[in-house]
């Protein structure tokens, strides 16, 4: 089986893609929050069949889309530098060392969701990066 995670900055939430022994079983936009056009154009992109991660990518045409791969791993420091806040950063990387592999890709593509929600609320300011990992933001719904 195959879990595709889907962000990108032109909608909130992520698109969940599954596929089992190459073939789509799943496409959940559930805990995304796009317009019916936005949902219609993934419908019609998506393939059907599963052959690579990069002509996965190509079928959207588009350069705001992140794909992850469930089961890909993110290190610390990709999540440090994304983030960009750099504050307590030896405490940081003891919660990260405790989140499953899953949680930390979530972790990492929680991301845009939360700083997406943050430029569209001004006055609201980022989360000290070690409150991101402990209360887990990235399981919010950031509208």
């Amino acid at each position: 089986m195959k879990k595709l995670l889907l962000t990108s900055s032109a909608f909130t939430g992520q698109i969940q893609v599954v596929y089992f022994q190459n073939q789509l079983v799943l496409f959940d936009v559930q805990h995304a929050e796009m317009t019916a056009p936005q949902i219609e154009y993934l419908k019609r992109s998506v393939p059907v069949l599963f052959t690579t991660l990069e002509e996965f990518i190509k079928a959207f045409n588009s350069k705001t889309l992140v794909v992850i791969e469930e089961g890909f791993t993110i290190g610390f420091e990709e999540f440090w530098s994304k983030y960009g806040q750099k504050r307590n950063k030896d405490r940081c990387v003891k919660i990260w060392e405790k989140l499953p592999q899953a949680e930390q890709v979530k972790a990492y593509a929680g991301i845009s969701v939360y700083k997406n929600f943050l430029q569209k609320n001004t006055w609201r300011t980022i989360a000290e990066p070690e409150k991101y990992l402990k209360e887990k933001y990235w399981n919010s719904e950031w509208k």
